[in-house]
C-alpha cells in the first residue's frame, strides 16, 4: 500500500487491533391505572427481557508499527529524534467519527508543540500543509519551513 508519505514510510509489523463493546443495562416497568410506573424485575431465564446486553464493534482500528525513512527519516535521526511511528487504520462506519475526533485531538497537540513557531500553528493550520508535504517535496517545492515543526 502506498501512503501519502510515499516511500518515506515503511510499515514493519502488525501490532494489533482495537474495538469496543457497547453495554446496555435494561430496566423494566409496569404502569398502573393512575399512570405511575413501578420497577419490575424480569425473570432471569426470559430471553425477551435481558438485564444487560452487549454488542461488539468488532475490529474498528488496526495498528501497525513502522518507521520514517528517506530524507525525512534522516532529518529526524540527525536531530536525535525518534523516527518510529504507529499507524492506525480506521475501518467501518463507527470508525469515521472516531478518526475525526482523534484527528482533532492530535491536531491540538501538534499545534501546542508548534505554537512557538508561528500564529498559524496556534490555530491548527499546520494540518493542511502537512497533508501536502510529501507531494511538495517530490515536485521540487521546499519543505524547509515545515521541517522546523517536525
Amino acid at each position: 500500500r502506498l501512503f501519502r508519505l510515499g516511500y518515506d514510510l515503511i510499515l514493519d509489523t502488525y501490532a494489533g487491533s482495537m474495538g469496543f463493546d457497547e453495554v446496555t443495562d435494561w430496566d423494566y416497568y409496569t404502569q398502573d391505572e393512575d399512570g405511575n410506573r413501578n420497577s419490575v424485575e424480569p425473570t432471569p431465564f426470559d430471553a425477551s427481557q435481558p438485564k444487560r446486553t452487549r454488542s461488539s464493534s468488532g475490529s474498528v482500528v488496526r495498528i501497525f508499527r513502522g518507521e520514517l525513512s528517506g530524507k525525512l527519516g534522516n532529518t529526524l535521526r540527525a536531530r536525535g529524534m525518534d523516527k518510529r511511528v504507529l499507524v492506525k487504520e480506521f475501518s467501518g462506519k463507527i470508525a469515521k467519527d472516531l478518526a475525526s475526533a482523534e484527528l482533532k485531538s492530535v491536531g491540538r497537540l501538534q499545534s501546542e508543540v508548534c505554537a512557538r513557531g508561528n500564529d498559524d500553528a496556534r490555530n491548527g493550520d499546520w494540518a493542511a500543509s502537512a497533508a501536502t508535504r510529501y507531494l511538495s517535496g517530490k515536485t521540487g517545492v521546499s519543505t524547509s519551513d515545515d521541517d522546523a515543526c517536525v
